[in-house]
């Protein structure tokens, strides 16, 4: 399948029928497009949180949009959500957010001694800092940490030769014995067909502890050339936008 263009309103595919139309899931009918634009990241979520099992008590490190999302998924599945973030920027905003006023919330310095059973790295690029924060909030003996955030190919876990960005790709499950700890590593990347039907089934119905939806994480709309000096200001700073921001492409 070849495509034009990854940007504009249109975009020519071409492509066996059958490939075309698994390609390319259908938003169910009457779904708002505020809440639709979520479908992609929200789906993979889906395949991440397959990895974790019902009631489990879990920790999030990195509260972005892939940390919120698996949020939400979590709790529908009944476990107990911690989100765990460097910065309190996003915290902050997120306590405000009927969609995780009630998750609990923390400062990755202040989690002291606590530990979970499952641990879930969402962060956009996995660092030795962060790797080893989530490796300390596992238990002894017995934990699982879920790849779901990027990591570069060439990153090693400190002091081993263990690369995990083929474990993630390759949705692989390693045992990992580090610092007198002994987890399941577990990979998780992408979304199938059937994720993207869970996602959009999610979608279309109300969240059961609040009358608002995923669009709630939608602070701003921008247009087109305000994208531009949006992201530079991200990368001057280095701190990304709090909430996601809606860019109208025109007409």
């Amino acid at each position: 399948m070849t495509r034009t263009t990854a940007f504009g309103e249109t975009t020519l595919l071409e492509g066996p029928p059958d490939q075309l139309r698994a390609a390319l899931p259908a938003v169910l009918d009457g779904t708002p497009d505020d809440r639709a634009v979520f479908t992609e990241p929200l789906a993979c979520a889906v395949h991440c949180a397959g990895n974790v099992l019902a009631g489990s008590d879990v920790a999030i490190v990195g509260a972005g949009t892939a940390g919120v999302l698996l949020a939400v998924l979590l709790r529908l599945k009944g476990c107990q959500v911690t989100l765990v973030n460097r910065s309190p920027e996003r915290l902050t905003a997120l306590s405000a957010t009927a969609l995780l006023r009630e998750v609990p919330k923390l400062l990755t310095s202040e989690v002291g001694t606590r530990t979970f059973g499952t641990v879930v790295v969402t962060t956009a690029l996995l660092d030795d800092s962060t790797f080893d924060s989530a490796w300390g909030l596992l238990p002894r003996d017995g934990g699982r940490l879920v790849l779901f955030g990027g990591i570069r190919p060439d990153w090693r876990v400190p002091g081993t030769r263990v690369l995990l960005d083929g474990i993630r790709r390759g949705e692989e499950v390693r045992e990992l014995e580090l610092g007198g700890r002994r987890a399941l590593v577990v990979g998780t990347h992408g979304a199938t067909g059937a994720d993207f039907a869970a996602a959009g089934a999610v979608l279309a119905a109300p969240l059961p502890w609040t009358a608002g939806h995923i669009e709630e994480l939608i602070v701003n709309r921008v247009p087109l050339p305000a994208l531009a000096a949006l992201l530079n200001e991200a990368v001057r700073t280095g701190v990304d936008p709090i909430g996601k921001h809606v860019v109208d492409i025109g007409r």
